[in-house]
């Protein structure tokens, strides 16, 4: 079979899947991530920092597609986080029912409590930075 490369959104137990049919098969080499952005040199930054943090404040990033991760490279990193800041300090929180809000409130605890387990995630991982905005 002459792929070389699948991508898949799903949750963890689709991943799971995959991995098992993987070596089931032919083993060919998977990646599995979580809706991770990669911003380039090249890329429109403004266009990059506006989609990723629309992404993110999304239905309150509760949606399979919501950015967890955003790789910049580091020779554009400094700009691209300058414009994602500014960015997200101009996201409109609130009901969801009133005009022009972009960010609602987390659906329940169980969330509120998957996403404080992935901002611990993030802390601790080696060479990543947490960047509260």
């Amino acid at each position: 079979m002459d792929v070389r490369v699948r991508s898949v959104t799903g949750s963890g137990g689709t991943g799971r899947l995959i991995t098992e049919a993987a070596a089931k098969s032919n083993l060919k080499n998977v990646y599995l991530e979580k809706s991770l952005a990669t911003i380039f040199d090249d890329a429109d930054l403004d266009a990059a920092a506006k989609e990723t943090q629309h992404s993110i404040a999304w239905n309150s990033g509760q949606v399979c597609m919501a950015n967890s991760r955003i790789y910049v490279q580091n020779t554009v990193a400094e700009k691209f986080i300058t414009m994602f800041k500014d960015n997200c300090a101009n996201v409109k929180i609130g009901v969801f029912t009133d005009p022009g809000v972009q960010m609602c409130p987390l659906a329940d605890e169980s969330q509120f409590q998957s996403v404080n387990k992935y901002i611990e995630l993030g802390k601790s991982e080696a060479g990543c930075s947490f960047m509260a905005i």
